[in-house]
């Protein structure tokens, strides 16, 4: 028999094998199945293990290179791999009716079916993969070892199934690939660093928002029940987690907190969480999201120069833009550093991130830009901070002088070594003016 007749043969096993596997996913506690079909498929199982391995080693002693070796060996992983899972969902639903008597005697509940863990080699995620493993499969005695592999090989990635993927699947290795992990990953100085880096590194909070302020809340209690867990004395570090926690604090939270301390002892880490919980139900409770008082002035001055609410949105934006000079939660337009800049600084800033022209986002050029708003000095289809125009110097100037002080604060002034008066800007040739920031 040739090759090709072999891998017929073995194509049509394949089939028979998701045909059980089916079969096996139609049932679990709320719809059992036999125990007489269980030892039925059982034995189809072991039958086509039997012929698939005779078909395999037919097959390579028909192969002449070392690449068709090799993809046979691949086969021989897939089907070997494969009746190990439909063993294992059979061998589960031994035993798996719910008990019509005594306490579970109610309406029966169909739960969903629990995911296994996954562990991906980084430390600080070591912990509950192991709680967690050992709890669903370690200590399940009706799995055998070689189950167990298979398991714990679909658990594991990156540098963690790299440790283990030498390991074939039999009895005896299980416990000498789990025994590896725990080596390796078990480590309670690398873990403690790892949390420590975790807690240390987390992101400030830019602007005051909710959901930033929860997130930062949330990631340092979970790193301080880690370290609890590690055995760590975290209930004396109080001055440590405070003054980390009120670094990452913005501007506005500081201050809050600052005037709730009385007194000139250092405060706790209960007294902080508990500011925090309050502050962030307070922010929640008014609607005070991320970039709402910038997007309300924005909005107001669009109104005063007759646009309507609709074109304020859009046009001047939402909350949760990053912004390209200083990569804060903000966008371009309300950058005071971008504000700062000469026009011709700007136009380099909009160019180097590929911006649309008009109005300041990525995505798209001025052609194509569904914004409705225009320059408002020249109503050309450009951002009003991008207009540069020599015979408006002398209006600016008069303007500047009419201006109040903090309308005056963020004026553009154009450097004397940039006197050219058109800019040519991914192909779109557009006249530069010196404008006053709205």
């Amino acid at each position: 028999m040739g090759l090709t007749d072999l891998v017929k043969k073995r194509t049509l096993f394949k089939a028979k094998l998701n045909r059980i596997q089916t079969t096996a996913n139609k049932h679990d506690a709320c719809n059992p199945m036999e125990d007489h079909t269980i030892n039925s498929l059982l034995e189809d199982l072991a039958l086509i293990k039997t012929k698939v391995d005779a078909i395999q080693e037919e097959a390579a002693t028909l192969c002449s290179t070392d690449d068709e070796i090799e993809e046979q060996v691949e086969v021989s992983e897939w089907f070997q791999q494969k009746i190990l899972h439909i063993q294992s969902l059979l061998i589960n639903l031994r035993g798996s009716t719910v008990n019509p008597n005594g306490i579970g005697s109610g309406p029966h509940v169909r739960l969903p079916r629990m995911e296994l863990p996954s562990f991906d080699g980084r430390h600080e995620d070591w912990q509950s993969f192991q709680d967690l493993f050992i709890a669903t499969v370690d200590n399940n005695q009706s799995l055998s070892g070689a189950q167990k592999l298979q398991y714990l090989k679909s658990c594991v990635r990156g540098n963690a199934a790299s440790l283990i993927q030498s390991f074939t699947i039999t009895d005896q290795n299980y416990r000498e690939a789990w025994g590896l992990l725990v080596d390796r990953y078990d480590n309670k100085r690398e873990l403690v660093q790892a949390i420590l880096k975790r807690l240390h590194n987390q992101p400030s909070v830019k602007t005051e928002s909710p959901s930033g302020l929860q997130k930062l809340l949330d990631v340092t209690q979970e790193c301080i029940r880690s370290l609890q867990v590690l055995g760590r004395p975290v209930d004396t570090w109080d001055d440590l987690l405070v003054f980390l926690v009120v670094e990452k604090l913005d501007s506005n939270s500081r201050r809050e907190w600052a005037m709730t301390l009385k007194g000139s002892e250092p405060p706790s880490f209960k007294d902080l969480h508990c500011f925090l919980d309050l502050h962030i139900r307070g922010l929640q409770a008014s609607g005070d999201h991320l970039g709402s008082h910038s997007n309300a002035k924005y909005k107001s001055n669009g109104n005063q120069m007759g646009g309507d609410k609709r074109h304020a949105q859009s046009h001047l934006g939402v909350s949760g833009g990053s912004c390209q000079v200083c990569k804060s939660a903000h966008l371009l337009h309300q950058c005071s550093k971008f504000q700062h800049m000469t026009i011709c600084e700007r136009v380099a800033v909009v160019n180097s991130s590929s911006l649309c022209i008009n109005c300041l986002r990525p995505g798209h050029w001025a052609n194509k830009c569904k914004t409705r708003g225009v320059c408002k000095f020249c109503k050309k289809k450009h951002n009003s901070l991008l207009h540069g125009d020599s015979e408006h110097k002398e209006n600016h100037a008069s303007s500047s002088s009419k201006g109040s002080g903090s309308e005056g604060a963020v004026r553009s002034v154009v450097s004397s070594h940039c006197s050219l008066n058109q800019v040519l800007l991914k192909g779109v040739s557009f006249e530069l003016w010196y404008c006053e920031v709205v």
